[in-house]
């Protein structure tokens, strides 16, 4: 919705989504586009490594050994993609639940789009990022300790 903003010292025409301040719709908008363009890099990351290029190691397990909290996280997108379901839940199912949440998350952001809307509310609601932290801190455990989902 546009409205005339009145900022004090200046007014223009917006959405008053500016600075700390940003409304649900902004920040709903920035979430769900994130998730389009990690899933996005995350694709082409399995598609790069299916025909046959490698993927680059991840910087942070390269430098010091440790894996980061993502690691892992293109063997779990290629298992789900080529149908190897079972096996990712097997092996990482924390993993599983971030992947799918992110493909619900990219699924609700181009239908928001596609018909004019902000993003899926979802996106803007506290829990729901308590859940994911929750979620990727328990793959991050998993990978730590059994050095991630190495086959798919």
């Amino acid at each position: 919705m546009t409205e005339l903003v009145d900022h004090g010292d200046h007014t223009h025409v917006g959405d008053g989504a500016t600075g700390p301040n940003e409304s649900a719709w902004s920040k709903g908008t920035f979430a769900g586009r994130s998730a389009v363009l990690v899933v996005g890099i995350g694709v082409g990351l399995v598609g790069v490594h299916a025909v046959g290029i490698p993927t680059p190691p991840c910087p942070l397990r390269a430098a010091t050994g440790f894996p980061c909290p993502l690691c892992g996280m293109t063997h779990v997108a290629r298992g789900v993609l080529t149908g190897n379901v079972a096996l990712v839940a097997r092996h990482d199912p924390a993993g599983l639940a971030l992947a799918l949440f992110a493909g619900v998350a990219v699924a609700a952001q181009l239908w928001a789009m596609a018909r004019g809307e902000s993003g899926p509310g979802f996106m803007t609601s506290r829990a729901t990022w308590i859940v994911v932290a929750a979620v990727l801190a328990a793959h991050w455990v998993t990978t730590i300790f059994t050095g991630g989902m190495l086959v798919t």
